[in-house]
């Protein structure tokens, strides 16, 4: 049976160079907490909003040139290629559009107010490659994580890394993969007695799995706590064989950054033709697509899911809807593929007492 993941790797494994496409649409410590507004004149870059339409047009003609130093380059070390933060368009249609997130130049409430009422805040993270610590938010950082805790090992029948599909890996460690802790993401409402987040996964493809890709497990803890008791100083670290290296983020500091963003896939039908004149006389006045200043495709928390794919939303064993808390994506600093450029989205019902949670995986 060929699954989404395997179909997935394939893709990735086909091309050297690859641009990071779907359809629908960064230091060292972590920056204060913004709030960049639709209005704002400059971004967390610092840059003006010409200066950002200037990039962004750039960064799309530079995105969608042939990189032929660059396969060489990744055919010699074997890699699958680096991942710039691009998304292909979903509005229009037609063929991909490579293109460089930059934000809203407008006050989008005013000019279009029907979306006013789907707008959903975000901390966008922008990882950037670098040395956190135990005590920083990260991504694929060391974590804080109790002296008494056992580390997480994954022992999973049939999990594999690519291409060993018929050679399963035994028990593996898990990896580092998010770390939040509340002073650094405030729109976060965290359960009571705790202040960090923490998501690990196993970075194999795991076939009993529906997602069938890396296997997250969420954990939430006090600071002060772990702190009283004792901080584990050896982490254990999967050796060749037990990970697929699309699922190794490489360590990275964030710059928490909040916003509010719009609907890609979760658009709403009957709304979305009734607007797609206003949406593409705004994209042809500012050059941008509608997936560049209106959706936030890349790793968060909160807002809407990074779907590469139509929308998945899970639902507890309640029966509720569970809401999105974190979107795990490929960003060029995180150095990895998570298939054909795919992304991990984990989900949280805060309706049920204990807290279940899940996840989606698309490529």
């Amino acid at each position: 049976m060929v699954t989404t993941a395997t179909c997935c790797h394939l893709l990735a494994a086909s091309a050297v160079a690859v641009r990071r496409t779907v359809h629908g649409a960064e230091g060292s410590g972590v920056a204060t907490s913004a709030v960049v507004g639709f209005g704002d004149l400059r971004h967390h870059d610092g840059r003006t909003l010409e200066e950002n339409l200037s990039h962004s047009r750039q960064t799309s003609q530079v995105s969608d040139a042939p990189d032929q130093a660059g396969s060489s380059a990744q055919v010699a070390s074997g890699r699958r290629g680096s991942l710039p933060k691009c998304r292909k368009l979903l509005i229009r249609g037609g063929p991909p559009v490579t293109q460089s997130f930059a934000g809203p130049p407008f006050d989008l409430d005013d000019l279009i107010p029907e979306l006013a009422t789907l707008g959903r805040r975000t901390t966008l993270l922008w990882p950037e490659s670098g040395s956190p610590g135990v005590r920083d938010s990260s991504l694929g950082g060391p974590m804080l994580w109790p002296a008494d805790e056992p580390w997480p090992y994954c022992g999973q029948p049939g999990h594999w890394a690519w291409p060993n599909e018929k050679s399963p890996a035994g028990t593996a460690p898990m990896v580092p993969v998010v770390q939040l802790f509340a002073r650094d993401v405030p729109q976060l409402q965290f359960p009571e007695g705790t202040d960090v987040l923490q998501l690990v996964w196993c970075a194999l493809i795991h076939p009993q799995d529906p997602a069938c890709a890396a296997l997250p497990q969420l954990y939430w803890r006090s600071e002060k706590e772990v702190l009283a008791g004792g901080v584990l100083r050896d982490i254990p670290v999967p050796q060749q064989g037990e990970y697929d290296e699309d699922f190794m983020p490489r360590p990275c500091t964030v710059s928490p950054t909040q916003m509010t963003e719009y609907p890609n896939w979760d658009f709403p039908e009957e709304l979305r033709h009734a607007l797609q004149p206003r949406i593409e006389e705004i994209e042809e006045r500012f050059g941008l697509e509608y997936t560049q200043w209106a959706c936030a495709l890349q790793n968060k928390v909160g807002g809407y899911p990074a779907w590469n794919q139509p929308p998945n939303w899970p639902v507890c064993e309640r029966d509720h809807r569970m809401e999105h808390l974190l979107s795990i994506t490929g960003e060029a600093d995180l150095d990895m593929d998570m298939g054909d450029m795919g992304g991990i989205y984990v989900f949280l019902c805060r309706q049920c007492p204990e807290l279940p949670y899940t996840h989606r995986y698309d490529c």
